[in-house]
């Protein structure tokens, strides 16, 4: 027909992460009759056709939690594939910074406020598990190859600690034991991957989740079909389409900022949901 809206290839839905003044984040379980009832899940739910989708969170916090959302912005948005459903899910995920009333589970829904190192232990939709770990993420992970230097910064970090904002990428050996690094929680090491390809493993103390830094789409998707929890595009030439694919996989991932530190962060208040990275990277060529 005529002027009829074109059908998504995704079921839209809009996700929204409230975090309290003590810093827990909301989450709340499916209840009985719903699929997928007694799984978890950040709240949210589907936009209706032509919807525009900081209107459908809004709507859709209000109906299930009777909450006015006043301040959000875009921080990811993430796809999933249920198997057997009609559409991959497409969860576009605000961040609420500030809201009036209190949350109540208007549709029968039990609500929870967790920590965040919490939200790992709880049986989450599967859809929802990409954004734990895009949340624990930091906006800005640097790469530091000089074992001297990253010494150097991992002892200010130690004198000056501000979690939460840069993650230092070195070696394992370099970064020494855990031990000696407790609360240090934004250090990674990395190690090196499977050969023939340009993969490395990533992790980070304590998220109990492996990423891997990668090159290429092939071995993006290869990364994520062996378990990778997020992604880092380690090429600063990687095009906006190569970006897009490799956000479409599914997990959080950085884009290289390296060759232009100021480059400008991507506009958070898009109105068409599209894949979005959970921050940018440092990431020397060759490194």
């Amino acid at each position: 027909m005529p002027g009829s809206p074109v059908r998504s290839p995704f079921l839209e839905v809009v996700v929204g992460i409230l975090t309290d003044p003590a810093g827990r984040v909301l989450v709340n379980q499916r209840p009985a009759g719903k699929s997928r009832a007694g799984a978890w899940e950040f709240p949210g739910g589907k936009c209706e056709p032509g919807e525009v989708p900081r209107d459908a969170l809004v709507r859709e916090l209000r109906e299930e939690l009777g909450i006015e959302v006043r301040t959000a912005g875009r921080c990811i948005v993430l796809t999933h594939a249920y198997p057997g459903s009609e559409r991959p899910v497409r969860l576009d995920c605000w961040r609420i910074t500030y809201w009036s009333n209190t949350p109540a589970g208007l549709d029968g829904q039990a609500l929870r406020w967790c920590e965040p190192g919490e939200l790992g232990d709880l049986a989450l939709l599967e859809a929802d598990r990409p954004l734990v770990t895009a949340l624990w993420l930091p906006p800005l992970l640097v790469y530091e190859a000089d074992p001297v230097r990253l010494a150097q910064r991992l002892a200010a970090r130690a004198a000056r600690p501000a979690p939460g904002r840069v993650g230092w990428i070195g070696s394992s050996e370099v970064a020494g034991p855990a031990a000696d690094r407790s609360g240090l929680h934004d250090v990674i090491g990395v190690v090196d991957g499977s050969a023939g390809d340009d993969r490395r493993v990533v992790r980070f103390d304590g998220l109990g989740v492996a990423g891997a830094a990668v090159a290429t789409l092939a071995a993006a998707q290869a990364a994520a079909r062996s378990g990778a929890g997020f992604l880092l595009l380690t090429s600063p030439a990687a095009s906006p389409e190569l970006q897009e694919v490799i956000g479409e996989l599914g997990l959080p991932y950085y884009v290289n900022c390296h060759q232009d530190a100021r480059r400008p962060p991507l506009p958070r208040e898009l109105v068409l949901p599209r894949p979005l990275p959970t921050g940018q990277l440092w990431w020397p060529v060759g490194a």
